[in-house]
This record gives structure tokens, sequence and C-alpha cells, in this order.
């Protein structure tokens, strides 16, 4: 029997294994070039997957059991189109979005499946004086957000569903801004971070409803679009986060700044943020102290939380790990003090996901990545494997969008992958309140260990939600079918 076709007899009996967990397949081909994307309408139920490879983009109408409805095919753009960065429009006629790698070029196409025809058109935004910052999608419309140089202002390319794009400025030259010392105290200076050498100015872009591994989390300028608003935290300054946003139907400006608790002078100060639910959670530390804080978006302190090097950490529910996942290994820390050392020395976040009103937050940091051959420590992982941060997420809770091909954090199941972690998981209920016991498994921790235990490459996966329920697509290029899963917590 030759080795190919051992290979495949035991790929299909993996893949029969599983089949009872399948929620639905599509039988295509996919060569190269492989992009996902796909718009979900919680109020229809109704889902819009696209596939595409070198040559065709495939577009598929699913209803709420991920059964084909519809689909259409049509030529991919040209090779310079190299990703697919967001949508506008209705769900029954709605337009993606291409754009060459400086995103200077953008590319549309509006599908419609009433018609069964697709309409196409080309931009060229000139970004002369401005840094491109993130990409947005909400209400129908696509935003391209942009910070004009050695300025207050910021600057939004907004594409609606006619397929035409307006510009907007948003001054915050009313607003006074923090940055780190010896820096001028513009809002462009502080959207910068001088220690990346490419890209300093990108945002991290947090999608609401899905979780958020602390390599995420540990960035200190970070971006969200919640309640018709686009919200970007900075966390430039240890003693405070700037909490700036923009309504997206006045496009008004607005800053507010939540003080840190005072520290002695002296001590080496780190801190952080996370923006859930309309409310902020503050993590700052020294090597001899913590504050985990909450607060509502008007500054008031909702809960506060505090643990010194000589204490135990009273609000954790596990352990505190540490993983090098560069050279596979787990260790448990014992005590606080070594917590508080090492999360200060490295890139400390914390993140939060809210399961049946329950917040499970992580505390933690992470090193920056370190070229290995080693493998990636897969066990004791913090909790969950992460959302693919490569999507855009809607604000409006009727709509979650996600994409696969724009950012290399999509594949948050080695986003640990040669970096040394530190973390500790707490609990709280939705007025903060800590609450004692272990975390529970979730839709993410399923879909870590199914993934792990298969032995079949998942190639171009996504993750998206709707109402409750978590779905994990992924491309077996064995048996050339697109298949997709579901997972509830």
């Amino acid at each position: 029997m030759s080795k190919k076709y051992i290979i495949l007899l035991l790929l299909i009996n993996t893949f029969i294994s599983f089949s009872q967990d399948i929620l639905s397949t599509i039988s295509l081909e996919l060569k190269g070039n492989r992009d996902v994307f796909q718009i979900v309408d919680n109020s229809s139920k109704k889902t819009i997957l696209f596939l595409s490879d070198r040559k065709k983009v495939n577009s598929f109408l699913l209803n709420a059991k991920m059964e084909t409805l519809d689909s259409l095919s049509f030529e991919r753009p040209e090779k310079k189109y190299t990703e697919i960065i967001g949508f506008s429009g209705e769900k029954s006629r709605p337009t993606i979005f291409w754009s060459t790698p400086n995103h200077k070029e953008i590319y549309s196409q509006v599908y419609d499946f009433n018609t069964r025809q697709i309409q196409t058109k080309t931009y060229r935004l000139d970004f002369k004086g401005e840094n491109h910052l993130q990409f947005f999608c909400e209400n129908q419309k696509f935003y391209i957000l942009t910070v004009i140089e050695n300025s207050n202002k910021l600057k939004l390319y907004v594409f609606d569903e006619k397929v035409s794009y307006e510009e907007k400025i948003i001054d915050f030259s009313n607003f006074s801004f923090l940055a780190p010392l010896y820096t001028n105290p513009l809002l462009s200076t502080a959207l910068k971070d001088n220690h990346v050498i490419t890209d300093s100015f990108t945002l991290e872009r947090i999608i609401p409803g899905g979780k958020t591994s602390l390599v995420e989390s540990s960035k200190k300028r970070k971006c969200y679009v919640i309640n018709n608003q686009i919200a970007i935290t900075l966390d430039i300054v240890p003693k405070s986060t700037q909490l700036i946003t923009i309504d997206l139907k006045t496009y008004t400006p607005n800053l507010v700044v939540f003080s840190n608790p005072e520290f002695p002078k002296g001590e080496e100060v780190n801190s952080n943020s996370f923006l859930i639910d309309n409310k902020l959670f503050q993590l700052s530390l020294s090597s001899s102290k913590m504050f985990c804080t909450i607060k509502d978006l008007n500054g008031n302190l909702i809960k506060e939380y505090t643990a010194e090097e000589g204490d135990s950490i009273k609000f954790k529910n596990s352990e505190i790990v540490r993983l090098n996942s560069y050279s596979s290994s787990k260790r448990v820390l014992e005590q606080t003090y070594q917590f508080l050392n090492k999360v200060n020395n490295e890139h400390c976040g914390i993140s939060c996901f809210k399961d049946n009103d329950i917040y499970l937050v992580t505390v933690g940091s992470v090193s920056n990545i370190r070229a290995s051959g080693g493998g990636m420590a897969t066990t004791g992982m913090p909790g969950y494997m992460g959302m693919p941060i490569g999507g855009t997420g809607f604000g409006n809770p009727q709509f979650f969008i996600a994409f696969g091909s724009y950012n290399s954090s999509l594949d948050n199941f080695n986003s640990y992958a040669n970096r040394k972690v530190v973390f500790i998981n707490c609990l709280f209920d939705t007025d903060g309140n800590h609450i004692e016991g272990e975390p529970k498994a979730n839709s993410f921790d399923k879909m870590k260990t199914f993934a792990e235990n298969l032995d079949v490459k998942l190639e171009s996966k996504t993750i998206f939600k709707q109402d409750e329920t978590y779905f994990l697509g992924y491309y077996n290029d064995m048996i050339k079918q697109y298949i997709l899963r579901s997972f509830k917590n």
C-alpha cells in the first residue's frame, strides 16, 4: 500500500470521526491566494460567506443552519489587490472592498443576489500628509481612518451603500493629549509607536464579543467600534488611559482621561486597559504592587482590586502560569512577587471576555517574538485560543463580520508561539464583584481542543458569531471542502 494512499485513509478516517460535529460543508476547489470573509446578519439569521482563490471569488448565502441558499461566483480582482478589508451595503446587495498593500487603491465588488450580477469600481486615495490607522465597518458603511501628520486631526473616508465616499475631518484641537516625555503632545504623536519600525501608526483592533489574546490586549493603542462610535484607548503614559471617541452619526470628537492609582516616586510603573460593555478595565503595576480597577465611561470607580508582592492575589481564579512556548515549557509560579516582576518587565495586558454575564479577565504579559525552531506549548493557555482578529466587528449587535486575509493575528491558535507568557485568570460579575471558582470551558476552549486533536491542517480559517453560537470555518484541501462547525458555551 502506497504512503500517499495510507495518508489519504488517515485523513478520511479523521474526517469521519469528527463528522458528527460538522454543521455543513461546501464542496469547491480553492487554488492558492485564498481569502475568507463573511457577513452575518443576526436579524435574518443569514450569513454571506466569501471564499476566494487566485482566480475566483465564490459567495454563498447561508441560512441559520449554515445550509447554502444561493451562490454567486465572479473573477477575483487583479493581483495587486492583495486583501479584503471590509464591506458596506445591504445584506442582499453587499459590497466587499479589496486593497493594495499601501491601501491607496481600493477595488469594490457589489454582489446582487437578486439580479445575479456584480458591479465593480476602483478608487485612488492620496493619503498625502496622512498616516493610515485602521479599517472599520458600521451602519452598513465602510470606514478608513487616518491621522493627519503633526496635528490633532483624524480623517475618515466613509463609503456608503451607493459605493461612493466622502471625507470627514475630526478635529481634536480643543483637547489636550498626554504623550511620553520629550515628545510633542499632539494626537498624531500619541498615535505613533516609536518602538515599532514598520506600521508605526497601526491601531490594534479589538472585536466586540470575541476573545482577545494578551498579544493583542498588551498593545498600548487599541481601537473598538461600540454603539455607533469609534473608540481608541491610549495607554502610552503609565499614569492614565486616554479614551478617544468619534460619534459616527455626527462625527463629534471627545476625549476622557482615566487616571491610574499613584505609586511611590521612582518606581517603574507599567499599565494597560481594556474596554468592554461601557466599562474600562485598567491594569497598573510595579514590581511591588498591582491595581486592577473597573470604571464606567464617566471615570467613576466601580471596583478596585490590589495585590502586593508579599501577599497572595486574592482575586485570581487560577494558578500563576508561565509559558515559554519556544521551548515548550510550562511552570506554575507560587509567589506574587514573581508574577509582578515578570509582568512589569514585559508587555503587560488585560483582556476581558463576557460569558453568561460573567467576565473572564486575563491579566499578564507577553514577550516579543523570538525566532526559534521549538514547538509551541499549547497546554495551559490563558483559557482561550483567541478570536481571529483579522476581521472587523459591528458595534451594532445585529451584525458581526470577520475576514481572513487582513491581519497576521487572524490565527490565534498560535498567538503565543515563540513568546514568553505569564498570566492569571479572574472572574467577575457584571457589577465588578469577584466570583469564586474555576473558569469553565467555553466555545474558544472547545475550538482550541478540537484543533489540537484534528490531524488535518486547517486552512483559510475564520471564526464568527451568530447570536450566542460561534462558528469555525476552514478548508480541507484533501477532500476539497470548506467545513463549518458550531461551538456553544
